[in-house]
């Protein structure tokens, strides 16, 4: 675990040979899959990630009804974005939280916008809607 997360910005893999070269991209790509597994499995089995869950947070369409399977694994390819040493937090991420906090946004990151859903407290929710939540 450990080895996996120090070695993901350790460039000087690339210089020392085609064994690290492939150890340093195998790293990248465990990431990679990692993360778009966890939001693209979650958002289809519970409706949301684990943390959305705890804060009783529903991601949903624009009208207020539960996105469909098929729409959990384009939102996990987005959130990879944030993933990009240093740009990825500093500038996507900073612009998310930004945009998620801003009216004239209508308090929606980017990812929200393209995918055309809403974030919104589960309780609020139409009751057919919140049912189908986990």
């Amino acid at each position: 675990g450990g080895r996996l997360l120090a070695n993901l910005l350790n460039f000087e893999l690339l210089s020392l040979g085609a064994q690290s070269i492939a150890f340093f991209f195998v790293n990248w790509f465990v990431l990679l899959a990692a993360n778009y597994l966890y939001f693209k499995w979650t958002g289809r089995s519970i409706g949301r990630s684990l943390a959305q869950r705890g804060f009783r947070i529903a991601i949903v369409h624009d009208n207020g009804t539960p996105l469909e399977d098929h729409h959990w694994g384009p939102r996990a390819v987005a959130k990879l974005i944030y993933l990009i040493p240093i740009f990825g937090p500093l500038w996507f991420g900073l612009r998310d939280v930004i945009r998620g906090r801003s009216k004239e946004a209508e308090y929606r990151t980017s990812i929200d916008k393209a995918h055309h859903t809403v974030a919104a407290v589960d309780w609020s929710l139409p009751s057919e809607t919140r049912l189908r939540l986990r």
